[in-house]
């Protein structure tokens, strides 16, 4: 904490110095120099927040090398290190800018100091168009097009893509380092399987032979009937507790959101409840299906036990009367 509020202040102590030595590369753009005055006077108030988003709509009017770094120094200023320093480079880039060269060693100050808290992270895997996921916001698609920048220290990302498992990693970055993680998702459903291909014109047709009914039991639809309750309740009950894990991850993404401090196993609880909720609606769904099913295959039996011809023995020979389960 008291390192952040060091570098607030030489931060603002810069800020004031830039602001008040300014040299526009667009002296004629007076709405580009309105928006960076609001930004100036709000820092002195010392709400970055409101500062950097002054200098955001001054650096989407030309991106300017001044809007830049005034951006990279707000940016700085809330602990949004990977942001800052990416624009300070930006602004120091343009080494013809008049105002760039006045105020070069104090930029280049800050964009080191910057550096110490940033390192980049690199995703390799697959599936390709896979997004990777750190803090909530999408940085990127496989196959990455450069590495990413972080906050140096453990991070946390997930790799996630339609049709397939995500998956969470933790990972240390040091600072001014590349650090390489390689991640390879698993598909929820296996491939589907080809279709059959029609026969030729020389090709013999085999037709196909219905399988045999197994042999009706007495009281067989009753058992069914059962079964498919049983399922059918499990089904539900499934379902249940998914909704419950769904409401339990909610609450755990709320309140890791909430937290003044990020919590790395705040956050890992919440996607586990996450994918746990998903397999209880799947399981649940099937078991429901499957329930039905069977019960409707029971009534189905049990018709047919109510109508089945047999023969029963009596003197002089055998009658044919209709046996069942009425």
């Amino acid at each position: 904490m008291r390192s952040l509020l060091r570098v607030w202040v030489g931060g603002l102590v810069l800020f004031s110095v830039l602001a008040w030595g300014r040299a526009p590369a667009h002296a004629s753009d007076a709405a580009e120099d309105k928006l960076i005055r609001q930004g100036v006077e709000a820092r002195r108030r010392q709400d970055d927040a409101t500062a950097l988003h002054f200098f955001q709509q001054a650096y989407a009017l030309h991106h300017s090398p001044r809007a830049a770094a005034q951006m990279g120094l707000a940016e700085i200023a809330l602990g949004r290190w990977p942001e800052g320093a990416y624009h300070l480079e930006e602004a120091i880039a343009a080494r013809s800018d008049p105002w760039i060269q006045k105020n070069a060693k104090s930029l280049e100050d800050m964009l080191l100091r910057a550096q110490r808290e940033v390192g980049r992270l690199e995703v390799l895997g697959s599936p390709a168009g896979a997004e990777v996921v750190i803090g909530g916001a999408v940085l990127g698609t496989l196959p990455l097009d450069k590495p990413i920048r972080v906050r140096a220290g453990d991070v946390q990302f997930q790799l996630r893509a339609p049709g397939y498992i995500p998956e969470t990693r933790a990972v240390h970055v040091p600072a001014g380092e590349l650090t390489r993680e390689t991640v390879t998702l698993s598909a929820l459903l296996p491939p589907s399987a080809p279709l059959p291909v029609a026969p030729g014109p020389s090709a013999s047709i085999v037709r196909p032979v219905a399988p045999e009914e197994p042999p009706t039991t007495p009281h067989a639809g009753a058992a069914l009937r059962t079964t498919g309750l049983i399922l059918t309740s499990t089904g539900v009950v499934a379902i249940g507790a998914g909704v419950a894990l769904g409401l339990k991850a909610r609450s755990t993404g709320t309140d890791a959101s909430q937290a003044g401090k990020f919590d790395p196993s705040a956050e890992t609880a919440g996607y586990r409840y996450e994918n746990l909720q998903w397999i209880g609606y799947g399981v649940g769904a099937a078991l429901l299906a499957g329930g039905v099913i069977t019960y409707t295959i029971g009534v189905l039996r049990a018709r047919h036990e109510a109508t089945t011809v047999g023969l029963v023995a009596a003197p002089g020979g055998a009658v044919a009367v209709l046996g069942g389960t009425l």
